[in-house]
């Protein structure tokens, strides 16, 4: 059997695993709500110390089961982490994002990994059992990118759907999405499309209450795309007209593609090195696509 005095790191692990969890979830906060005015502005303390933490709370239950005087108290440790880091993955699998569990729950987590671990390392059993044990409670760990990735791709579906916006991706030359962001409160999908170094954005939003064509335009793209993360002074420009519901800016020297699609108003602009053509070409070949095929599209 195990030995009692072993279940003694326990304690550190799930103290440990309730302050990270905290730690971890006050981050989140202040990083949402965090502004920028300089590089670095929004990198805190918390963040070394939950990058060190799981070592130090790794290490402290190491200690306690050697001065407890646990069985194999190296393999209990190893278990314990490999049990927590298993059902904590697993907890993460279901969401979309990187979202910490509840304070508790991660307490919880953390006493059940290590329990786990100190019963499996201080029971008699054959080594091959004990080889076996150690294999199983991997597999959450080695099966987590696959879960991950399925969770992830049905999170951004129903976000998607949640826009209210049409889906419009461009058709041009090799360009490909390779990210996306969708803010439903705030009516917008931010897409960067890239072919090798070059990048184009496409943003779709809500049309401005205000929007009239060709005196008042709407945000700038620069505005658009900054949207929740820097405030920038409200600019409502004007343009030209370049076909019907579409006109052309320049910004910052770069056209930039304006079109009207029903109650959105999609916006396409260049990054650096991005051949005007390109540009155009994006704009009249957007293609509306479900919130299913527009995460296909990233993979």
């Amino acid at each position: 059997m195990a030995e009692p005095r072993g279940v003694a790191a326990v304690v550190p692990a799930t103290i440990g695993g309730a302050v990270l969890a905290g730690l971890w979830r006050a981050e989140l906060t202040f990083q949402a709500g965090c502004r920028p005015e300089t590089i670095g502005a929004c990198l805190s303390w918390r963040i070394p110390v939950l990058l060190l933490g799981p070592v130090v709370v790794a290490v402290g239950s190491w200690l306690v089961l050697r001065a407890a005087g646990a069985a194999r108290p190296l393999l209990a440790t190893s278990l314990g982490v490999l049990a927590t880091a298993g059902v904590t993955l697993l907890h993460q699998a279901g969401r979309s994002g990187w979202n910490p569990p509840s304070v508790p729950l991660a307490a919880l987590f953390a006493a059940f990994g290590f329990t786990v671990g100190v019963v499996v390392a201080g029971l008699r059993m054959p080594v091959a059992l004990r080889a076996a044990l150690a294999v199983l409670l991997a597999v959450p760990v080695a099966l987590f990118p696959t879960i991950k990735e399925s969770g992830t791709r049905d999170g951004r579906v129903e976000k998607f759907a949640r826009l209210g916006l049409p889906l419009l991706v461009p058709e041009v030359g090799a360009y490909r999405v390779v990210a996306a962001r969708a803010d439903p409160a705030g009516g917008q999908l931010s897409l960067v499309l890239a072919d090798g170094p070059r990048r184009l954005s496409v943003d779709t939003i809500r049309v401005p209450a205000d929007f009239a064509p060709p005196q008042r335009c709407g945000p700038s793209a620069v505005e658009v795309s900054l949207r929740g993360s820097v405030s920038l002074p409200p600019s409502n420009g004007p343009c030209q007209r370049f076909a019907a519901d579409h006109w052309l800016r320049t910004e910052n020297g770069h056209p930039v593609h304006l079109l009207r699609r029903g109650d959105a108003l999609v916006l396409v602009s260049p990054g650096v090195d991005v051949p005007d053509r390109d540009v155009a070409a994006a704009a009249g070949q957007l293609v509306e696509v479900s919130p299913r095929e527009l995460a296909a599209l990233l993979g």
